[in-house]
């Protein structure tokens, strides 16, 4: 797994998460699987951390995003991750990520992009 830049605070990477991919902290939160009032307490730090599988969730998303970044260009990011492609079953990358094998296909997307592949 590719390591990326790590902000000061969870809160932070809360942040920088919902301002690269243009999320709601609605749809923030149901990316992460919880509440948005848990959520605004992470991003607030106004609570302990998440538990370790929210925290690696979070680290997924941001190095999905770090590596998004290597295969389009930084301003087309967000558009990337919600438009629908027919390597995804029609369904955009933001609709996959909820789940381990959606994130899992969105990373192998991602990877065949990098390397130039038809994707």
């Amino acid at each position: 797994m590719a390591k990326t830049m790590r902000f000061k605070s969870r809160g932070d990477n809360i942040k920088v998460l919902r301002k690269e991919l243009h999320l709601s902290q609605e749809e923030m939160a149901h990316l992460l699987g919880v509440t948005v009032t848990t959520l605004s307490r992470w991003a607030n730090d106004r609570v302990a951390e998440p538990d370790p599988a929210h925290q690696e969730r979070i680290a997924t998303l941001m190095d999905l995003v770090a590596e998004a970044k290597k295969a389009i260009r930084p301003e087309g990011v967000a558009w990337w991750f919600r438009t629908p492609h027919p390597y995804l079953s029609d369904l955009s990358p933001l609709d996959l990520l909820p789940s381990l094998s959606g994130m899992a296909k969105v990373r192998s997307m991602l990877g065949s992009m990098v390397w130039g592949l038809p994707a």
